[in-house]
Parts: structure tokens; C-alpha cells; sequence
């Protein structure tokens, strides 16, 4: 009797072993964050099995990753919730590096001229918390703001490449979409090439030109100023117009559009008072006419001054930098208060 109790405990802490073996040999890697084209999914739970596949734990799960999924009427992959056969089902492309899960909707492979995953990513692989570095890119055609439709893999990398699906992405920067253009693998500088316009960089800023117009950016005091929609551009014989709103609050001055027949436009501090008018290259400095090369202008509904006769009009230090346009940059106005 006691050598088969002996027995059956044998076998019990025999079988408790076993299970102890599977359990650690199927044992799942920590939670993954999911990523889609470098955004977060907001799905942090999911994890790799001992075949390298990739799960996460629900249905909402895979909501959240493949928004496709919710319009499938009919789908059986091998397992519902595996992220490999989802990603295979909608052809894209899954890595896992640093504990994290990187999914990218254009199919992407090692074949690419862009770099992957397991390439040459600008992260430290010994830093667990550090992130896919990619910059989204602001767009202006003709001097004015259409797309951020683009974007920057590395701050080392001056290659600007549009947002999948491409064909909607050109259509937004250019206007119109090029033949082949989602099966047509090319840089942002390459189609504005294709498409007859000039292209200029400034950091994360791409103005694409095909009116025969130098883009230009202004610095007040050393800092960028930012124009929401119309840019300055530069009319013959090369003076600057910069929008009057933006240039009123960019200096801290009061402007108001008085309009009528006269379509005039004042711009006062609390020392002087202009008042521009539209088509007239002529203005009043308080009271006293004045001669100016230009005259402002109105295009893309917003009126544009000639931006030195203003400036130094109210006793501001102005002048312009060409030194970035032989390599690809734009114009730089400077203005120092």
C-alpha cells in the first residue's frame, strides 16, 4: 500500500512538472504597444507567443489596429485575434523591435530605398522608451498652405516622402493626381519635378513652386513667424508683401480694414498711423503722403504690403537673405523691433 501511494505521488509531482514545463515554454512576451504607420493605436496589450506570432487580446483590439476590419463581412484568418494574419489580410507590413509592435499600411519591405523597421531607424536599440522618429511636413504651393500630407523618417534624412495612399496625397499637394501614382514609388521633390514645379526646403516646411515666384520666410527677432494660409511672396522688380493681418499681430500693432471705394487698410501703434491702399502705391504716414515702389495687393483673400516701406515706416530694421536659395531653400526676410 505505501510503495503505490508512493507511486501515484511520483506521478502527480511527474505531471505537475510537465505542465510546469509547457506552461513556461508557451509563456507569452511582456505587453507590446501597437503602432500604425509610427502612430499609436492606443492597443498596449499585445504580446508574441513561442512561434513569433503576435496577439492582442480582442476583437476591439483589432478594431482599433485595422479600421478595414470593420467593414469585412466575411473574413476567417487562422486565428482571429493575430495580428500576422490580420496584417496579411490587408498587406501590411509587421516588425517588433524594442518590445514594440510596428505595422505599416504601404507594404513596405527591405527592398525599399526607404528605410525599415530592421534598418536603419535613427533609435538607440538599447533604449527601450525611445521612439520612431518621423516629422510631419507643412506644404505650400503657389504661397499658399495646402497638406501636411508628407513626412521625414530621420533629422538626417532630407528626403521628404508623401503619406500612403499616395494618390490622395498628391492630389492634395498638387491639385491633381499623376498617372501611376500609388504604384510609383518616388520622393515629394521627385513628383514636384515631374509635375513642373520648383521645390524648396526649410526644415520641416516644403514650398513647391510653379509661378515663377521665390518662397519666403520671416524672421522677427530671430524667430520664425508663422502664416496660417497665404505665405509673402515676391512681386517684380523683388519687393516682399507679407499679409497685413499677420504682420499687425506679429509686431503687436493694431490693423483695420476700412475698405469702401477706397479699399484702404490702416495699421497704427501707439506712435503712428499708416493707411495703405489697395492698387495705390502710395500711402499716408500721419497724414503725409508717401511714395512706395509697390502697391499692396489682394490674393488668396488676404491683403498683402509691401513689407520694407511698412517696416521702416515705423522706424524697424528689415532685410532680406538669398543666401539659402542655391541650395534649395527659400528667401529669408529679417526683421528686427
Amino acid at each position: 500500500m505505501l510503495k503505490t501511494s508512493k507511486r501515484l505521488l511520483a506521478t502527480v509531482l511527474a505531471v505537475v512538472m510537465m505542465l510546469s514545463m509547457s506552461t513556461v515554454a508557451f509563456a507569452a512576451s511582456d505587453s507590446m504597444k501597437v503602432y500604425v504607420d509610427n502612430d499609436y493605436t492606443g492597443v498596449d496589450n499585445a504580446y508574441m507567443d513561442r512561434h513569433d506570432d503576435v496577439y492582442v487580446d480582442c476583437w476591439d483590439d483589432i478594431r482599433d489596429i485595422f479600421p478595414e476590419a470593420e467593414d469585412m463581412l466575411s473574413v476567417n484568418p487562422k486565428e482571429d485575434v493575430c495580428l500576422n494574419d490580420w496584417a496579411d489580410e490587408f498587406d501590411y507590413t509587421l516588425r517588433v523591435k524594442n518590445n514594440k509592435v510596428y505595422l505599416y499600411s504601404d507594404g513596405r519591405d527591405h527592398d525599399d530605398d526607404r528605410p525599415t523597421i530592421d534598418d536603419d531607424y535613427p533609435w538607440d536599440d538599447d533604449d527601450d522608451e525611445e521612439e520612431p522618429f518621423i516629422s510631419t511636413i507643412s506644404i505650400y504651393r503657389n504661397g499658399m498652405y495646402v497638406s501636411n500630407a508628407a513626412y521625414r523618417y530621420s533629422s538626417n534624412d532630407t528626403n521628404v516622402y508623401v503619406n500612403y495612399p499616395s494618390s490622395e496625397s498628391l492630389k492634395a499637394i498638387f491639385g491633381t493626381v499623376p498617372a501611376n501614382a500609388d504604384t510609383t514609388y518616388k520622393t515629394l521633390q521627385q513628383w514636384a519635378t515631374t509635375l513642373g514645379y520648383k521645390y524648396y526646403r526649410y526644415e520641416n516646411n516644403v514650398f513647391i513652386n510653379n509661378d515663377g515666384k521665390t518662397p519666403i520666410i520671416v524672421m522677427l527677432n530671430g524667430e520664425r513667424v508663422s502664416f496660417p494660409d497665404q505665405q509673402p511672396i515676391v512681386v517684380n522688380p523683388g519687393y516682399t508683401m507679407i499679409p497685413v493681418y499677420a504682420l499687425g499681430e506679429m509686431l503687436g500693432y493694431d490693423v483695420n480694414w476700412v475698405g469702401g471705394k477706397s479699399q484702404r487698410v490702416d495699421i497704427a501703434n501707439k506712435n503712428h498711423t499708416i493707411n495703405l491702399y489697395i492698387g495705390y502705391p502710395n500711402m499716408k504716414y500721419d497724414g503725409k503722403w508717401l511714395q512706395m515702389a509697390v502697391a499692396p495687393i489682394i490674393t488668396g483673400n488676404r491683403t498683402l504690403v509691401p513689407a520694407r516701406f511698412v517696416v521702416e515706416a515705423f522706424g524697424l530694421n528689415i532685410w532680406y537673405d538669398n543666401s539659402m536659395l542655391s541650395a534649395g531653400g527659400p528667401g529669408v526676410v529679417h526683421i528686427y523691433k
